[in-house]
């Protein structure tokens, strides 16, 4: 921040003026991506949450390239021979099926960060899809001056906890609120009847959201 690097400065500005630097600073706010329900996806609309987020994490990091990748696009493509071998190259990632992947959580998000690389990589970019296993509010907050995060959630459904993947596409330092795409819908009003595809660019307090917010994540660097 300004203030830690300029402390001369901090007598001189008041507190609004360092709320405004704050708020310049740590405003973020990705808007490339083209929002479609999870529930409309042609390919297993019930289990491609991260097939959507990936679409819409590639299409805002790389509009030019990817502005008509869809999330069935992603589907098919990681679920191809490729991914396949892939994991068999890789005994330790677990098994990668046609359909579902079947084996641990974070294994799972390698072969993600696999995929994503492979775009990025096509598209001649410098940029670079990580994961990582222990992402706090702070490292969210620096990632999303880059490009939007991949984050896993377990919001509730039907009274149970789902596993579930969102996009935090943005930012408010302000009122410290993110901006979350959902593809399965409203999380806040737990997916009832009419919220099941109003998931795009939900606002939600970061105390509100670390209620669902589990600790993995990609992003770009």
């Amino acid at each position: 921040m300004i203030k830690n690097k300029f402390p001369e400065l901090y007598p001189f500005l008041t507190d609004s003026v360092w709320r405004t630097i704050r708020s310049v600073q740590g405003a973020a706010r990705w808007m490339k991506n083209r929002y479609s329900p999870q529930v409309q996806a042609k390919i297993n609309p019930y289990s491609t949450c991260f097939s959507h987020c990936s679409c819409w994490f590639l299409q805002n990091l790389l509009p030019d390239f990817y502005d008509t990748l869809t999330p069935d696009d992603v589907t098919g493509e990681i679920n191809s021979s490729i991914y396949q071998q892939f994991a068999k190259r890789h005994p330790a990632i677990g098994q990668w099926g046609a359909s579902r992947y079947r084996g641990k959580l974070n294994q799972l998000w390698h072969v993600q960060e696999k995929y994503l690389n492979d775009k990025m990589q096509k598209a001649r970019t410098n940029l670079k899809a990580v994961f990582n296993n222990a992402m706090t509010i702070q490292k969210i907050e620096e990632a999303l001056q880059r490009g939007p995060v991949i984050v896993n959630t377990s919001p509730m459904y039907r009274r149970k906890r789902l596993g579930h993947i969102m996009l935090i596409v943005g930012y408010e330092p302000d009122t410290e609120t993110w901006i979350i795409d959902d593809p399965f819908g409203d999380f806040r009003e737990h997916y009832k009847t009419g919220h099941i595809n109003q998931g795009n660019d939900l606002p939600v307090s970061v105390s509100e959201f670390e209620r669902v917010r589990g600790s993995m994540a990609i992003y770009a660097v």
